[in-house]
């Protein structure tokens, strides 16, 4: 078919005959969606209830015998919407039509009811407040317990923040400088349990991780040990994290805490017999270091990209292993107290 054909892109095609009768295969495009993720959204929704739950505890006022769309449907077809790559509620206006998103909220893809409006949805968003919010703070940690079927002898809590762009003017979305971000930004606070997400903090653009964290690990360890009683916990942050009020905190509480630190000059004095080491173990099995001084990171990227351009592939898989392989680990450990830290610390040193 030429480009410039008016003729429909879906024509049926016809396979054969039986018993007197055409077999045609023909495409419908009124109930063709290409969101079709959707579906596998609803049937998690089924297995895990994260939506239904939700829907539980938001608010809801309107007269019950006159709601065509229930909050559940109302936040399963954002949920759809958003994970989709339609977050805006706009999208409601033609998301309400898609047979992937009608599918997950359990109705007929063709015959079934359409989704809610972008009015409706927007109303029913508007009465959500704090209090709603506040009564679904533990969504996630309920989840992961309700899941956790034999009691766990460790729980390691894996926690750190996560930049969300933003491109209007919604309140909090406040700029971030530095090397790593420099744009207006949400700054949400996340706590992970391995593969299990247990809390999510939507916190504003410029928010500090060390204020922030203790609140955060205050309830989520609460929670945790009212339902496993005496449970040994265990928290991984990095250096953006570390505070005495987090380390009195946490030793206050029985909690484990591996904290990233900063390098300073105190910790590079005590740390430089193990660097002296490391250096002496490279030398003596790779030679002479080729990427160090001040455009050390400059010389590897450059070695990398040549690398990534040979064209023999085994070749280039060779330079790539011999070139990762230029490695030596030393590990050192020593005992710090700093001026503002109430105790003695352990700090455990690595150089590669």
């Amino acid at each position: 078919m030429s480009k410039n054909s008016k003729a429909s892109r879906f024509r049926p095609v016809e396979f054969c005959h039986v018993d007197g009768r055409k077999l045609v295969v023909e495409a419908i495009p009124s109930v063709m969606t290409g969101h079709a993720g959707a579906i596998l959204i609803g049937a998690v929704e089924e297995r895990v209830g994260l939506v239904k739950e939700l829907a539980r505890n938001a608010n809801d006022d309107r007269d019950q015998s006159r709601v065509k769309h229930s909050a559940f449907d109302i936040l399963m077809q954002r949920e759809c919407q958003i994970a989709t790559g339609n977050a805006d509620g706009n999208d409601c206006d033609w998301g309400r039509f898609d047979p992937a998103i009608k599918t997950a909220l359990g109705r007929d893809p063709t015959a079934g009811r359409n989704g809610a409006s972008q009015e409706t949805t927007c109303i029913f968003e508007a009465k959500q407040d704090k209090k709603a919010l506040q009564r679904l703070e533990n969504l996630f940690l309920n989840n992961f317990i309700k899941h956790k079927t034999r009691r766990p002898r460790v729980i390691w809590l894996d926690i750190d923040g996560s930049p969300i762009e933003t491109y209007g003017t919604q309140e909090g979305a406040i700029y971030r400088g530095g090397k790593k971000y420099g744009y207006e930004m949400y700054f949400p606070l996340f706590v992970y349990c391995g593969k299990w997400l247990l809390s999510v903090t939507l916190r504003n653009g410029t928010a500090s991780e060390s204020k922030t964290v203790v609140d955060e690990l205050e309830r989520c360890v609460s929670v945790l040990r009212k339902r496993w009683r005496g449970v040994r916990i265990k928290v991984r942050l990095d250096a953006a994290f570390g505070s005495p009020a987090l380390y009195d905190w946490c030793r206050k509480n029985s909690v484990g805490y591996l904290v990233g630190l900063k390098s300073t000059s105190v910790l590079s004095l005590y740390s430089r017999a193990a660097l002296a080491e490391a250096e002496q173990q490279f030398r003596e099995k790779f030679g002479e270091p080729r990427f160090i001084g001040e455009d050390g990171d400059q010389k590897a990227q450059e070695e990398h990209q040549k690398i990534r351009t040979i064209e023999d592939k085994d070749e280039r898989m060779r330079q790539e292993q011999d070139l990762r392989a230029r490695r030596i680990r030393v590990f050192t450990e020593f005992s710090h107290k700093a001026e503002t830290w109430s105790r003695w610390e352990r700090i455990a040193s690595r150089f590669y």
